[in-house]
């Protein structure tokens, strides 16, 4: 992305406060120019929908392709579980999916209360219209920045009939589309999640031009602009860095035990973060480590952050800053290490360039799968396979390894005196 450099600047020579309208320019680009993109596509949109459906993991189904039907079925996030801004704006973005992959509507509604915005991770049936002044303008900002592109109006849905459904599945949606094909009923699909839609066809995604990335995989620049070269947008000459970001997942998970099995250990992100920067000093790159998580409230807590400081010298700790640009500044970073969190798996989402690690051993239930252009690390330890590393380098200009070498032995030769789990 062209904003990235430019982003790292900001980060660099100017204090947050005055970053910001910069920062929320830069996320605004990367959510709303899926409208952009849909708009200048619109013209094909059917076409390409329809024939890409043939090669495409989901069945084809003669309902979708029926004219009709697709211009009288549509979708719309219920908002009825207001819960954090990753997991709110993940959900609206699967249905975005879905519907530009049937070719069928999509009615883009605002959303209207944030979880983790005045202390409170959910607001459930609870009104958040007393926020103090800057909650509630941060509240207005991601407003603004989470904004999808409509296919249908309120006006026009205003006489279809209207069915909500809290989980819509795959059998669910193909009925309901049948039904008011075979009635001539314009409807209009409410429904929180389509999670088990994506969970089955994750390459839905890849319906928003947006989502898709570049083949072969665009290269992370290490090298800084030569002095007598032209001027390039976002790689400033002296101060161009790539920069790896690390979403540390604590908050309302580590004090509720039912969310317990989703935390990843600190030894998990550093083992991990290891092995991507042996790959970038041994090419020479000039990076930074910002790591993103929430103020601890435990000695535990604050014993984890003094062992990411310990074994991550030079990492940049942000704890607790600004919702709106921490989102920004993990979806816009070269190198992405996610937590077990809609808040960084969204920011993965939105940055297909990136180079993307997911989470290890994600629980089924909860729906979360890659895509095929992120990295999967082989175990709760953050053992990267070779292939990983391989890519990584690849993409930074050094020679892949050799394939007798194995990831896990990297991975051993980098333990701290014994402090860090071997491998298993």
């Amino acid at each position: 992305m062209r904003e990235r450099s430019f982003l790292a600047l900001l980060l660099f020579l100017a204090p947050v406060a005055l970053c910001q309208q910069q920062h929320e320019n830069g996320m605004q680009q990367s959510v709303s120019s899926i409208a952009n993109t849909s708009a200048s596509s619109s013209s094909s949109s059917s076409s390409s929908s329809s024939s890409s459906s043939s090669s495409s993991s989901w069945p084809s189904l003669p309902v979708y392709s029926n004219p009709w039907t697709q211009q009288n079925v549509a979708l719309v996030y219920a908002h009825q579980l207001m819960d954090g801004v990753g997991a709110q704006t993940m959900r609206m973005l699967e249905l975005y999916a879905v519907a530009k992959s049937l070719n069928i509507g999509y009615l883009h509604r605002p959303i209207r209360c944030i979880g983790h915005v005045d202390g409170r991770v959910h607001f459930r049936k609870s009104d958040c219209s007393g926020l103090k002044e800057a909650d509630k303008r941060l509240v207005e900002k991601l407003r603004r920045l989470i904004t999808l592109p409509s296919t249908v109006t309120e006006e026009q849905v205003s006489g279809w009939e209207h069915k909500y459904v809290p989980k819509l599945g795959w059998n669910t949606l193909a009925g309901l589309a049948e039904d008011a094909l075979q009635r001539k009923r314009p409807l209009l699909i409410s429904t929180e999640f389509a999670t088990s839609i994506l969970h089955n066809y994750s390459d839905m995604y890849l319906a928003v031009p947006q989502f898709q990335a570049k083949h072969p995989s665009a290269r992370l620049v290490c090298d800084r602009p030569q002095p007598d070269a032209p001027p390039q947008q976002g790689r400033p000459y002296l101060l161009h860095g790539l920069r790896l970001a690390v979403h540390f997942r604590r908050g309302d998970i580590a004090e509720n035990k039912r969310w317990a099995d989703r935390m990843l250990s600190p030894y998990y992100f550093i083992n991990v973060v290891r092995q991507i920067m042996q790959v970038l000093d041994d090419a020479g790159c000039i990076f930074t480590i910002e790591v993103f998580t929430e103020t601890p409230h435990t000695a535990e807590g604050k014993a984890e952050l003094q062992l990411l400081q310990q074994h991550l010298p030079g990492a940049v700790l942000l704890v607790s800053t600004d919702l709106a640009w921490s989102w920004q500044m993990l979806a816009t970073a070269d190198i992405l290490v996610m937590s077990n969190s809609a808040f960084s798996l969204s920011a993965a989402l939105l940055n297909p360039d990136g180079f993307n690690v997911f989470f290890p051993n994600a629980k089924q239930q909860q729906f979360r799968v890659p895509l095929k252009h992120w990295i999967m690390p082989l175990d709760s330890n953050g053992t990267l396979s070779a292939a990983a590393v391989d890519e990584l380098k690849r993409r930074v200009g050094l020679a892949p390894q050799s394939k007798e070498e194995d990831a896990a032995a990297a991975v051993a030769a980098m333990q701290v005196n014994g402090a860090l789990p071997s491998p298993t």
